[in-house]
């Protein structure tokens, strides 16, 4: 990925993406999605909002059952978010995009696709704060749901 950033073939501009396909026997993945975060001074959890959603509605696109997203920002030597809070907005995001992707297969204004598992990859020095974060997240993206307006998205009638 570095190769691809140093030549300014990926310049990871906030909600760009790329994918590719690792070569045999080189990481379990078969597919691996690389989401910009924009420039660094710039990453705050707004940004992280966004990728939770370009996430997810990539993944429906790519008809991808079983989904690991792992946030290389600790990786890559940030650390101005924490990753529990960063993992946190991720999901809540993740699960926003996934209820109106369903709504719309719903109201047949998209074909029907189910995502199998979303696994979020955390480290073991961060993993308490991950998970209390995540459920935070989950938290939250229910109420929203729950408190959001179930009306058609569209007053056409689909078969």
């Amino acid at each position: 990925m570095s190769s691809l950033r140093n030549r300014g073939e990926f310049i990871g501009e906030l909600g760009e993406t790329i994918l590719f396909e690792p070569p045999t026997g080189s990481i379990v993945p078969s597919r691996v999605l690389v989401i910009g975060l924009g420039p660094e001074s710039d990453l705050s959890l707004e940004t992280l909002r966004v990728v939770g959603r370009a996430a997810l509605r990539e993944a429906v696109r790519l008809k991808a059952k079983h989904v690991s997203f792992a946030p290389t920002i600790r990786d890559q030597g940030n650390n101005s978010i924490d990753v529990g809070q960063g993992d946190g907005v991720v999901v809540e995001n993740v699960i926003l995009a996934y209820d109106t992707e369903k709504r719309l297969q719903a109201q047949h204004l998209a074909g029907t696709f189910d995502i199998a598992d979303w696994t979020v990859e955390a480290g073991p020095t961060f993993y308490d704060g991950a998970c209390k974060e995540i459920q935070s997240g989950i938290e939250n993206a229910e109420k929203e749901i729950s408190g959001g307006t179930s009306s058609p998205y569209s007053s056409l009638k689909n078969p």
